[in-house]
């Protein structure tokens, strides 16, 4: 694959993993994208989840994750709502600095019947996928650990 500039190419793989540990990947990554697995993990799997990640990447590594938020009372039922204070607290205390936390929108295709089964009010964009408030996080690997 080619990357953004001229000359430039990158390595994209997926793995096949259990996430909560990475065995086998110590040091391999420069770059993690997680999009939308954290939410799915319960408390300390999401700290087992951060430090092996931490395990995973190389110094300097950057780690981008988009995750559902708990900023709206209309957002995806618990437990999957996540605060920005656990994401900060979660990821600092493996290792990672978040530089950046802002709220976004995460498009699905699911019913909004079953959402409102839960007792929500969701947005449906023009396409008709459920509109979710989630966080997208960006965070740095420190090597103070």
């Amino acid at each position: 694959m080619t990357g953004n500039g001229p000359g430039e190419q990158f390595d994209l793989r997926t793995l096949d993993a259990d996430a909560t540990s990475l065995t086998g990947y110590e040091g391999r990554f420069d770059t993690v994208l997680d999009s939308v697995l954290y939410h799915c993990l319960d408390e300390e799997q999401r700290r087992l989840y951060a430090t092996a990640l931490h395990r995973a990447t190389k110094p300097g590594a950057l780690l981008n994750l988009l995750c559902f938020s708990d900023t709206t009372v209309d957002g995806p039922p618990a437990p999957l709502r996540v605060s920005a204070e656990n994401r900060r607290t979660t990821l600092a205390s493996a290792g990672w600095t978040v530089t950046d936390l802002r709220q976004s929108t995460i498009s699905v295709v699911v019913s909004p019947d079953l959402a409102t089964q839960f007792g929500h009010t969701v947005a449906v964009d023009e396409k008709g996928r459920t509109q979710t408030p989630a966080w997208a996080v960006r965070a740095h690997r420190r090597e103070d650990l």
